[in-house]
């Protein structure tokens, strides 16, 4: 059985848990729980864009969701700037 999460937003059941640990104990080098597992999202995706329809689509939605994190620059006079 695998040992208790460090990580709170780890919740791996069994067998994976145990797996995981599994995984961590042989790549060594203090790689933390999320770092695996960002590591291995990474490389889903990146396994998964070989396929053009995936691709397509999945470019579009990241078009979207990176336009949402645009904002406007606003700029605000101080004291000391002179009117103009």
């Amino acid at each position: 059985m695998a040992p208790k999460s460090k990580d709170t937003r780890i919740r791996l059941l069994e067998p994976l848990a145990t797996e995981f640990a599994a995984l961590r104990k042989v790549i060594g080098g203090g790689n933390t729980e999320i770092g695996v597992i960002r590591d291995a999202a990474h490389a889903y995706i990146q396994l998964r864009l070989k396929d053009k329809k995936f691709r397509t689509q999945y470019e579009a939605e990241l078009a979207k969701l990176m336009a949402t994190k645009k904002q406007p620059i606003r700029l605000v006079k101080t004291e000391n700037e002179p009117n103009g």
